[in-house]
């Protein structure tokens, strides 16, 4: 049974509970206790009537249209049409992505068609059509058509077309160029103001 015996509570469904001033209680699911504080306890959060959760502990999906999340942990909000299908990855703004493969990876505010399919802590940040589908600790900032395809801790930042394949090789500012080693970095033009050291 519920049970409602706090000024202005509402209790609604089995097991709720709304004893202290100005609570509401749905189930033991819903909970705002009448500080400004709300506590949602649910397997799967779903904020979009487009949108699936799938059968995923702990997913949220808060999107404006289409999105799924089918992982455990994972979390879509105010994203289109995008997909998580494993656990730890999280998809924040931004247009028609997926995240395939892999865990704890990222899509955060990018334009449209970036993705990633494998690799573990890699994130995508910004632009368009990029693709991180390797490498392991991983990143692309920005560009357009800009991929991370193997080796670990490297990325891609602006650019067009840019390739990071070799371990702790970042390339920047570059336009359609591949790293040819690692532990390096690629600079198109690089100008100073101050003082370089090499």
């Amino acid at each position: 049974p519920a049970t409602a015996s706090g000024d202005n509570t509402i209790a609604i469904g089995d097991g709720a509970s709304a004893t202290a001033t100005n609570q509401i209680d749905i189930g033991g699911k819903f909970k705002y206790d009448g500080n400004d504080t709300i506590k949602l306890d649910s397997t799967n959060l779903l904020f979009n009537n487009g949108g699936t959760v799938g059968s995923g502990r702990l997913a949220i999906n808060m999107c404006i249209e289409g999105g799924s999340v089918n992982g455990d942990y994972a979390t879509v909000i105010g994203a289109t049409y995008s997909n998580i299908s494993v656990g730890n990855a999280f998809i924040g703004g931004g247009y028609n992505h997926g995240i395939s493969g892999g865990t704890n990876n990222a899509i955060v505010g990018a334009g449209e068609s970036c993705n990633i399919t494998n690799g573990s802590y890699s994130s995508i940040f910004g632009g368009a059509s990029n693709t991180l589908s390797g490498g392991d600790t991983s990143f692309i900032l920005g560009g357009y058509q800009n991929q991370v395809t193997a080796g670990a801790r490297n990325g891609v930042i602006g650019g067009q077309g840019g390739v990071s394949a070799h371990d702790f090789s970042v390339v920047i500012g570059r336009q359609s160029f591949t790293s040819t080693a690692p532990y390096t970095t690629y600079v198109a033009n690089l100008e100073t103001s101050g003082s370089i050291t090499l």
